[in-house]
């Protein structure tokens, strides 16, 4: 289950279907996946598109409400050198989502995985609806995708995601804000041992863009992935911590083991960043992932999991 924001992202380049939890479950679902959204969108055009959306790329639709008063949500989208900013007004559809619907669509299927972030519980409505949730699948794994959007990147609001959490992916941006630290201070693998020590989270994931990625748990296993290059014209980086926390679910999922798992989470993550926008056009961009992943549990090895062991080490690179 994926639980939050459904927007519009307002690109450069013209209107594209929005939020990280959408992001997640669209790809989710293009993986063979079966996850269920559980959003708010207004009963406006924007909705409509989205909803369109949800429809064309077969999603079950059964948890998303419409708000017959509040708008869709929207985020202003900037771009400078591929790094993107947002602004999302407020108030917005996602911030009403309704407590009891939430908690019946939760309950009408088995719900292995919850997933959430920060932004649709901004306001007491949602916050109220996420409870709701948790408290109906109480035996489901948490995962909190921080996703940080200023002005509601409160050090309040992250630790109350964190606290709800079993395992929580943020960039290293976000690690260090909600360490309160500097750049130039603590490594990021200490901020993170130092974050599960004050937590109950079972594993901390930070993504680091070029750099590559680690997982530590609370046992203080260590899990890393070097960063491999982009294979294909880079585009911008929208939706590319939506794209690895999608795979990193598709991996709780299918029992991969860790280091399988974050390979290829980094690997679809940087094919991502090759289109514009945080969602792909074409159906045919998902086909070689759906090729190269594990079906079930197991390690392929411990080779280092580079963008060739997916398109062959003459391609370049996925569809566009």
């Amino acid at each position: 289950m994926i639980f939050g924001e459904t927007l519009v992202d307002e690109l450069p380049s013209g209107p594209r279907p929005g939020g990280a939890p959408l992001n997640v479950a669209r790809h989710l679902q293009a993986f063979g996946a079966r996850p269920l959204l559980v959003t708010r969108i207004g009963a406006d055009s924007a909705g409509e598109s989205l909803f369109a959306a949800m429809r064309r790329w077969r999603l079950d639709t059964s948890g998303v409400q419409t708000d017959s008063i509040l708008p869709t949500g929207r985020a202003v989208v900037t771009l400078a050198a591929g790094s993107a900013t947002f602004e999302i007004p407020a108030p917005a559809a996602f911030d009403a989502i309704d407590a009891d619907s939430a908690a019946r669509a939760a309950s009408a299927g088995e719900t292995r995985t919850i997933v959430y972030g920060t932004l649709a519980i901004r306001e007491p409505t949602s916050r109220m609806a996420l409870a709701a949730i948790l408290e109906s699948a109480p035996g489901a794994e948490r995962v909190v995708d921080l996703n940080l959007r200023p002005p509601w990147d409160s050090r309040v609001l992250a630790s109350l995601a964190l606290d709800l959490g079993d395992v929580a992916r943020l960039s290293t941006d976000e690690l260090r804000a909600v360490s309160m630290v500097s750049r130039r201070a603590e490594d990021s693998e200490s901020l993170a041992r130092r974050l599960l020590k004050r937590r109950v989270l079972r594993s901390v994931i930070v993504t680091s863009g070029a750099s590559g990625s680690f997982r530590i748990d609370a046992d203080g296993g260590l899990t890393r992935v070097e960063g491999s290059p982009i294979s294909g014209a880079f585009v911008d980086s929208v939706g590319a911590g939506d794209a690895f926390t999608a795979v990193c679910v598709l991996g709780l999922l299918r029992g991969w083991q860790q280091k399988v798992s974050m390979a290829f989470a980094d690997a679809f993550a940087r094919a991502i960043c090759t289109v514009a926008g945080a969602l792909p056009a074409s159906e045919d961009f998902y086909e070689p992932f759906c090729r190269s992943f594990p079906r079930g549990s197991g390690d392929l090895n411990d080779e280092p999991m580079r963008l060739e062991t997916i398109f062959g080490p003459n391609s370049k690179g996925p569809p566009v």
